[in-house]
């Protein structure tokens, strides 16, 4: 998203919470500019609507990919370079989840 129409950007309060409170520039806030703005308004509502109604399933990956509990640290680093993915489910041999390994994880082991 562009924030050249707004005033200022949401920042950071903490890693858990933001201050999202945006404000179209003043020289927009004209007849021209609101017709300049429009457009960014209507994405901005489709945006948070979509959000508001988005259920966890719309954003999942159906079929992740899987590794076993005793692959190599850097068997699964490799995996996920190659495929471009930033995490792999763990599963055992019954195909039970035992876990999710993430990039960042691996960061911990100095791998990368």
């Amino acid at each position: 998203m562009s924030y050249a129409y707004l005033r200022s950007r949401p920042r950071a309060i903490d890693s858990t919470h933001a201050d999202n409170l945006l404000e179209l520039r003043a020289d927009l806030r004209t007849p021209a500019g609101a017709v300049m703005a429009a457009p960014l308004a209507i994405a901005m509502l489709g945006a948070i609507e979509s959000l508001l109604s988005a259920v966890i399933a719309d954003g999942m990956t159906g079929n992740p990919q899987t590794i076993g509990p005793h692959v190599l640290a850097s068997e699964a680093l490799n995996l996920m370079e190659k495929r471009k993915i930033t995490s792999v489910v763990v599963v055992d041999g019954a195909g039970v989840v035992l876990g999710v390994v993430h990039l960042h994880d691996l960061w911990t082991l100095e791998l990368i």
